[in-house]
């Protein structure tokens, strides 16, 4: 399962979770880390790959009519789609594939600032589709959208619920502990009310808030969803997940064994 080609037939493939030296010297993170540190054409190529991975993984599961990629849907062509675009019946998952790492501290649990800025970081990215169906919503009233476009975004509208989910290639399991839920909800929050945010954002996200979740993890896991493909869409194995009696505490005990809350993927395992 490699994600980067580095050229004659040699590939950077992230290491074993349980190799976590690798996080600090590996080849893998160090080339996420180059994202950053590059021109804009090479950072939109390596995350134009990172997100066609996701893809080509999600169109084993997903049926071709259900799987929409990075789209333009304003005639002026400012405004994108997220990475991708997943119908589950009646619900949509926008998918925000990001080369990104935890920081050090946050990776190996020992810094509770670096987990808080962590958990801002993730804010932002989470906020990215937000943004997205704010932005499309007007042009829909506006009737801005192209007419190519508009079926697609249409069923996205209409959708019954929407999970914002985040995924980059490869982090700890954290985002099912309330407190650090809580931490990206504040953020997301008060970047809404804030001058950065859309005119408008804010009381148009809280007259939506019911009907959208959230959700940040890794690309392992979406690769064992596919792997194991449990016999329910995407959108409903998260949701299942996230209403798992006991999420959001470190610790569970709604089904009479103590103990932490598993990750998605050891949930589905």
């Amino acid at each position: 399962k490699p994600f980067f080609h580095i050229g004659n037939g040699r590939y950077l493939a992230p290491p074993h979770p349980f190799l976590r030296h690798h996080f600090l010297s590996g080849s893998f993170f160090e080339t996420i880390e180059l994202a950053d540190k590059q021109s804009d054409p090479v950072r939109e190529m390596m995350g134009e790959r990172f997100a066609g991975y996701l893809g080509n993984i999600l169109g084993q599961v997903v049926a071709e009519k259900d799987l929409a990629k990075d789209f333009v849907f304003d005639p002026d062509g400012n405004k994108r789609s997220p990475d991708l675009v997943i119908f589950d019946q009646k619900n949509v998952v926008l998918l925000e594939a990001k080369l990104k790492r935890v920081k050090p501290g946050t990776f190996f649990g020992h810094s509770l600032e670096e987990l808080e800025a962590d958990c801002n970081a993730v804010g932002k990215i989470v906020a990215q589709p937000l943004r997205f169906l704010f932005h499309l919503d007007r042009a829909k009233t506006a009737g801005r959208i192209p007419k190519e476009k508009v079926p697609t975004c249409e069923r996205i509208l209409k959708a019954n619920q929407i999970l914002l989910l985040g995924v980059v290639p490869s982090m700890p399991s954290i985002f099912h502990i309330r407190h650090l839920r809580q931490t990206v909800e504040k953020w997301i929050d008060a970047y809404c009310q804030s001058t950065d945010a859309p005119v408008g954002l804010s009381d148009w996200y809280r007259s939506k808030r019911s009907k959208i979740i959230w959700h940040f993890m890794d690309a392992e896991e979406i690769e064992t969803y596919a792997d194991i493909r449990p016999g329910m869409g995407i959108f409903d194995a998260l949701a299942a997940y996230l209403r798992t009696p006991g999420f959001g505490f470190s610790a569970r005990e709604a089904d009479g064994r103590p103990g932490l809350l598993p990750s998605f993927r050891d949930w589905m395992v």
